[in-house]
């Protein structure tokens, strides 16, 4: 406020009858800036811009009502994150490593399955057919990224607590060796008189048993 208005800094000044009377904002009035086209609040101590003004809500409920736990409540069909020109991240943090900083899946608000890190910094995938106890089907352990299936204790890179089925199928039904690449695994289900359990060298499988080529593709 200068020159006429010296003096009368945050008030709305309205000139009648001659001469200027001024009005001191209460707290909550708005104002349009035309040159600056934004809208503007009375926080009862300064002008703020209207946005700034809710941008710190203590609760917000889009379609749903916020409590004190799920203080960001969404109900809708889907909801959108985009990108601004190039990538986006959504970000989960917690405090400390005996924290959960977690995604859960619920079915009729009952848990079913719980992706993120849940009393530490290792990766676990688990699931859970009660909504109470949940058991970890993938682990990844972060200090050696030592893969678990059914155990969150591996005991090397990969670590499976329970039988593995691999790939059954008659020599010409065999996936390319070149494109499965060296290494892959299958069982031979018709060769010789009993299946065999085959590998790939990159360019043929063979017997893991004596070596023979079970399949020349």
């Amino acid at each position: 406020a200068a020159d006429d208005w010296a003096g009368q800094a945050l008030k709305l000044a309205s000139y009648q009858d001659g001469g200027w009377q001024y009005y001191q904002a209460q707290s909550g009035w708005t104002a349009w800036i035309e040159d600056e086209a934004r809208l503007v609040v009375f926080d009862g101590a300064a002008w703020t811009g209207a946005a700034s003004g809710v941008s710190d809500p203590d609760q917000l409920g889009i379609n749903a009502t916020a409590d004190d736990t799920n203080r960001l409540a969404l109900a809708s069909p889907a909801s959108l994150f985009n990108h601004e020109g190039a990538g986006h991240q959504l970000k989960v943090n917690k405090a400390s490593e005996a924290d959960t900083a977690s995604l859960l899946f619920q079915s009729n608000w009952q848990g079913a399955a719980e992706i993120g890190l849940v009393g530490n910094n290792d990766l676990d995938v688990k699931v859970s057919s009660d909504g109470q106890t949940f058991v970890s089907a993938l682990h990844v352990r972060a200090s050696d990224q030592a893969v678990g299936i059914g155990t969150q204790a591996p005991t090397a890179h990969l670590h499976v607590e329970g039988a593995v089925r691999v790939l059954a199928a008659d020599p010409d039904d065999l996936p390319s060796a070149a494109a499965v690449g060296i290494g892959a695994l299958a069982v031979v289900t018709s060769f010789s008189i009993y299946p065999q359990l085959a590998y790939s060298d990159g360019a043929v499988w063979r017997s893991v048993k004596s070596n023979a080529v079970v399949s020349r593709v």
